[in-house]
């Protein structure tokens, strides 16, 4: 018998809690569960997810994915690095010539793909698309890929998936995040802005931490949120405007949701509804949040959400 659990450590007002909250989602739909979502007023907006029995066991079905294989050719593909004193090394990360990109990955998992099983298709195609390309002809991946530097998304992927435990899940979906570990993120919790202009002092040898499980499960998010090319452009479900200057606008609904719906409603053209249109629909709130880019690296981060709508 199933019931209704309140993530209360998940605030819908921060991207990267409503990331990890449509990866819990892309969980428990992966189980076979007949899994729903509705956000409620409580502290802000709080997700409530229907088709478990317990909290305990919505944290250990959470767990033994983590400890599964699932999507491991996805989080794990590398690609050889093509110049420099370390070529030929392998890289993690989602930036290929687009012909290593096909061969190494988009056409074992098409071939793969059955109508039962796309899990791994719809993972990739959160994170790269192919046809998208940069001004130095290698994929452009996903809106939401803020790594830059010595920083490799899916190396930064993989280790989290080793490190996070049972406790971070739990602490993660119900609070209070007293807890940071010192494990890659992935820039999209804005309560873990590094900003030195939001900060009194410089951040710079600080010591990074972060809630890993959320981290991880906003990740198995972004499936939520694919990527397709546009006149050689990579273009992401959600986000607006250029790769400098974007921007993430995302939707609060109240009434219950089965994923594939979800999946509908976060790709509307959100603004260009109107309000009885939104309210039809269960929209309740639009949150919107600014991508900055620093000049020097590429890395990004999202600038403090508002209320668009």
């Amino acid at each position: 018998m199933s019931t209704d659990i309140r993530l209360t450590g998940l605030d819908a007002a921060n991207p990267g809690a409503f990331l990890a909250t449509l990866g819990i989602m892309d969980v428990l739909q992966a189980a076979g569960v007949s899994v729903q979502l509705r956000w409620t007023a409580w502290a802000g907006w709080r997700p409530e997810v229907r088709g478990m029995a317990s909290k305990e066991a919505l944290v250990e079905l959470i767990a033994a994915d983590l400890r599964g294989d699932r999507n491991t050719r996805v989080y794990g593909f590398t690609y050889a690095r093509e110049s420099g004193s370390k070529a030929g090394d392998p890289v993690g990360d989602l930036k290929p010539h687009p012909h290593d990109l096909r061969e190494g990955l988009l056409a074992p998992l098409r071939n793969d793909a059955t109508r039962w099983d796309r899990s791994a298709v719809d993972a990739c195609a959160g994170l790269v698309a192919e046809g998208g390309v940069d001004n130095n002809g290698k994929s452009k991946p996903t809106a939401f890929h803020f790594t830059a530097g010595n920083q490799l998304f899916l190396v930064m992927a993989s280790e989290l998936r080793r490190n996070v435990t049972e406790d971070q899940i739990a602490e993660g979906l119900f609070g209070p995040w007293t807890n940071p570990a010192p494990l890659p993120t992935l820039g999209w919790d804005v309560g873990n802005s590094r900003e030195y202009a939001l900060r009194a002092t410089n951040p710079s040898t600080d010591k990074k931490v972060c809630q890993p499980a959320v981290e991880w499960l906003g990740l198995l998010g972004l499936r939520f949120f694919p990527c397709f090319a546009e006149r050689g452009q990579t273009r992401t479900t959600g986000v607006s405007g250029s790769w400098k200057k974007g921007e993430f606008i995302w939707p609060v609904w109240q009434g219950w949701l089965a994923p594939a719906t979800v999946a509908s409603v976060v790709a509307l053209d959100l603004q260009a509804m109107s309000a009885a249109e939104r309210r039809t629909r269960g929209i309740a709130t639009v949150y919107a949040s600014a991508i900055h880019r620093h000049d020097q690296g590429g890395y990004g981060s999202f600038r403090p959400p508002r209320v668009l709508l």
